[in-house]
């Protein structure tokens, strides 16, 4: 019994054994593929981003691409500068960046090397602090008057349309160039720039986080992506009434999620500042509390921060190097029943020159104790001449935003203070206003923008001596701006001299390579001189940067048919009325 007792255990252990065996082999294969399918997989990745690396390299090697970094390095004179990029700003815009804005007046040159004890202050925001006249420029011009000794750079990088996520950026890139102060006047495009919750992405509640859209901006840098959008995207030819990024009107949003991604990149704009042993200057917001007729209640003591000035106040407190500029406060100090209106705005949230004052004042409090600054800001009157701040200057400003994006009831407002300023101007406004900006650069005959402006103004009127002598001084002083560079050219052609100012705008073009006035200029030169071959690819390479403009496609479609390829031309004049059908021109050279 215990032999069969034996046996059976033993038969039943032989039985066993294969059927053991069975039931882990299929164990053992998983085991012996699972590295054979990660390593196949690995040099398929590889594979993948080997070519991807290859065209990469090809499109680099080929020139195809521009750089998408804030900052470009220029060297005029032998003397290096740091300018800001176009194509920066170009990829957060759907529109052509010269219908939104004038890059002259954003354009600015960093010397490589700062001078002994100069002061450099770098500005970053949106349209409400973009421009010449804003409260950035009249904080400049009472640097100057309260400190004349002391040689002040101030740079400002706002840019209309812009927020927060594309303003981190450019104060990472400044942060390299020994700033002494980050000026931060933004958070009223929050919801309606880039990146905001209206886009797709802002739409995907899994995708839109910090660290995708900065790598969405970091990959905009590659080649590869750039060749990808650029197959991928028709060019148009007519003007969309408004950017897709900007269909809301700007302004503080209470976006739950908006609101965290704005101090957030508040927060690493003052963290730049102290890698670069700055300041930030941190500024509340003011708005229009009686915007479109309707009053407002007064902006709420925000405790929690869950709001764009409770960030702003919240970060100021929080930072050793920050420091805080209620603009907002000061505005509603000045308004009655603390609430600002149409007396310091012109719409919901950009300033007038009252406006502007006020806010550059605030700054300047701010400010004065750390620059060891003594007495309050100069008058308002005394920062407007030195502006050349003019009734002529202001009808002139009035004219282009009756041509700006407005709602009905402010530009009600603009077009009657328009009128009532021409009974003010005479027909010879223009030369006027010259005439003041050549008071004002008296006074200060380094300022940029001063210059620039009055070289404009001398060229509208027809002078050709005196744009001759603006661009002659601007050349001078400021040897890297490429309104100076360009000018040459401009005031060459004035004058008639038409080598001269082929000459003018190739010098340009060799530091400055896309600039469009400098390649529209000189593509129409070569074009009215007969030389259409050499004009084709400064045209195209116009059309890179601004698709839409119709009488250059109309230029495009006149050189093929001079080339006898009457069938493409008729075809680019037809997309041209297709596009843009009140364009005449297209319709003159199809008859």
């Amino acid at each position: 019994m215990s032999d069969s007792g034996e046996f059976g255990g033993h038969d039943h252990v032989i039985a066993e054994a294969p059927h053991r065996e069975l039931q882990q082999k299929p164990k053992g294969a998983i085991a012996y593929h699972v590295p054979r399918i990660l390593l196949w997989l690995a040099i398929l990745v590889f594979c993948l981003l080997a070519q991807a690396a290859l065209l990469e390299g090809i499109l680099r090697v080929a020139g195809y691409g521009e750089s998408t970094r804030f900052l470009a390095r220029c060297e005029v004179d032998g003397k290096a500068y740091h300018t800001p990029n176009r194509a920066f700003y170009q990829q957060f815009s759907a529109l052509p960046l010269d219908r939104i804005m004038t890059w002259d007046d954003l354009d600015f040159q960093v010397p490589e090397v700062k001078a002994p004890g100069a002061r450099r202050i770098f500005v970053f925001g949106g349209s409400a602090i973009y421009g010449t006249r804003t409260s950035a420029r009249i904080l400049e011009m009472m640097l100057r008057e309260r400190a004349p000794s002391v040689q002040w750079e101030v740079y400002n990088a706002a840019c209309p349309g812009m927020n927060s996520h594309v303003m981190v950026q450019a104060a990472r890139a400044c942060a390299a160039l020994e700033p002494d102060v980050f000026l931060v006047y933004m958070g009223n495009n929050e919801a309606v720039g880039p990146f905001g919750p209206a886009t797709a992405l802002g739409r995907s509640r899994l995708f839109w986080r910090t660290p995708i859209i900065r790598a969405l901006i970091a990959a905009n840098e590659l080649r590869t992506v750039q060749l990808l959008r650029r197959a991928g995207a028709a060019t148009s030819l007519n003007l969309p009434d408004t950017d897709a990024l900007m269909r809301m009107l700007p302004g503080m949003t209470d976006h739950p999620k908006t609101l965290m991604f704005y101090e957030r990149n508040v927060r690493d704009v003052c963290a730049s500042a102290a890698r670069a042993n700055a300041t930030a200057l941190l500024c509340t917001l003011s708005g229009n509390r009686r915007f479109m007729g309707v009053v407002a209640p007064p902006e709420s003591a925000d405790e929690s921060g869950q709001s764009i000035n409770g960030i702003v106040r919240r970060q100021a407190a929080r930072h050793d190097n920050a420091l805080l500029a209620d603009v907002a406060g000061k505005l509603a100090a000045h308004s009655e029943d603390g609430l600002p209106g149409y007396d310091f705005f012109v719409d919901n949230v950009h300033f007038n020159f009252a406006g502007n004052y006020l806010a550059a004042s605030a700054m300047f409090e701010a400010l004065a104790p750390l620059l060891q600054l003594d007495g309050a800001p100069p008058e308002k009157e005394a920062c407007a001449a030195a502006l050349a701040w003019t009734p002529a200057a202001e009808f002139d400003l009035l004219g282009w935003q009756l041509q700006a994006f407005l709602d009905d009831h402010s530009r009600d407002r603009v077009r009657r203070r328009y009128d009532a300023l021409r009974e003010v101007v005479d027909e010879n406004w223009r030369a006027q206003l010259f005439d003041d900006h050549i008071t004002a650069l008296q006074r200060h005959p380094d300022d940029l923008y001063l210059r620039q402006t009055a070289f404009r103004l001398a060229f509208d009127l027809g002078d050709a001596d005196a744009a001759t002598e603006q661009s002659r001084e601007l050349r001078a002083r400021h040897p890297a701006a490429r309104a100076a560079l360009r000018s040459a050219g401009v005031a060459a052609a004035l004058r008639g001299e038409a080598e001269a100012a082929v000459a003018g705008y190739r010098a340009c073009l060799d530091v400055y390579p896309d600039d469009p006035e400098a390649l529209r200029r000189l593509a129409e030169l070569l074009f009215t001189r007969g030389d259409k071959d050499a004009a084709e690819p400064l045209y195209k390479r116009y059309l890179r940067i601004d698709g839409t403009d119709a009488f250059v496609w109309c230029r495009i479609g006149e050189i093929q048919a001079h080339r006898g390829q009457a069938r493409r031309a008729a075809a680019t004049w037809l997309r041209v009325i297709e596009q843009a059908p009140t364009h005449p021109y297209a319709y003159r050279l199809l008859d």
